[in-house]
C-alpha cells in the first residue's frame, strides 16, 4: 500500500513541478482564455461531430482593467465567485457534440449566406478603388 502512495506523490510532484511549468496545456490554456474573455467557441472538426467550449466569465463583465482582472481571478481562486461551468457549481467547460443533419443543413445555410454576402462586398470594394485608380 505505501508502495501506491509513494508512487501516486512521485507522480504527482512531477505533474506539478515539472510538466505544469515546463509543458503547457495549449487547450487548458485556450479555454482559459476563453472564459477570462468570455466568449464560447462552437468547433466542428467533422460534419456531425464537433466540440463546444463554454466561456463564460463567472465575474460577469470581463472588460476591465488589469487590477480589477488580478482581483477577479483573485475572487475565482478563493471561491468567492460562481464557477465557469455550463451549469450551476460545474466546472466543465468542454463538451464533444453530436449534431443531427438538420442543424447540419441549417448552419451550412448561415455560412452559405455570411460568405456571399463578404464576397460580394470584397468585390464592391474592390470595384470602387479600380474606379477611383482609373481617374
Amino acid at each position: 500500500m505505501s508502495y501506491f502512495v509513494i508512487v501516486a506523490f512521485i507522480q504527482y510532484f512531477f505533474y506539478i513541478l515539472f510538466y505544469q511549468r515546463l509543458i503547457e496545456n495549449k487547450i487548458l490554456n485556450f479555454v482559459d482564455l476563453c472564459s477570462v474573455s468570455n466568449i464560447s467557441v462552437f468547433i466542428l472538426d467533422q460534419n456531425r461531430h464537433g466540440y463546444y467550449i463554454h466561456g463564460r466569465s463567472p465575474h460577469g463583465i470581463t472588460d476591465v482593467n488589469i487590477k480589477d482582472m488580478l482581483m477577479n481571478l483573485e475572487r475565482e481562486s478563493r471561491m468567492m465567485s460562481g464557477t465557469r461551468g455550463l451549469q450551476a457549481n460545474s466546472t466543465e467547460q468542454i463538451f464533444i457534440m453530436k449534431i443531427n443533419r438538420a442543424f447540419r443543413i441549417q448552419y451550412d445555410l448561415l455560412c452559405r449566406k455570411y460568405y456571399v454576402r463578404k464576397f460580394r462586398r470584397k468585390l464592391s470594394l474592390e470595384l470602387m478603388c479600380s474606379e477611383v485608380f482609373r481617374a
